[in-house]
């Protein structure tokens, strides 16, 4: 099958409505899947890329989902075998800035 020509769009949110609010939301759900499917490797395509890979690993899925609001609202509870965890450091542990050397230059004449 011959990729589409436009851009990939589809509503995370939409989706989730249709499972949650219809009961016949497996006849609709089934068409959305694919689409579904088609976002999540999407993006995992862009982290692998942004990391200088040619491969998606569990690594870029968790990536992909955990950076996408409406994917991680969707998967809030999915755990992704071999996916690690979002790169977060507190502020409170990083070092502390030091002023530039030409400020500090003309505070001490």
């Amino acid at each position: 099958m011959p990729p589409s020509t436009s851009p990939l769009s589809l509503s995370v949110s939409l989706l989730f409505n249709s499972i949650t609010d219809q009961p016949l939301s497996c006849i609709r759900t089934h068409t959305d899947i694919p689409d579904l499917a088609a976002e999540i490797l999407e993006l995992a395509g862009n982290a692998a890329r942004d990391n200088k890979k040619s491969r998606i690993v569990p690594r870029h899925l968790q990536l992909a989902v955990r950076n996408d609001e409406e994917l991680n609202k969707l998967l809030g509870s999915v755990v992704i075998s071999q996916g690690g965890v979002l790169p977060n450091i507190l502020t409170e542990l990083l070092p502390a800035k030091t002023a530039k050397k030409g400020a500090k230059a003309s505070q001490d004449v």
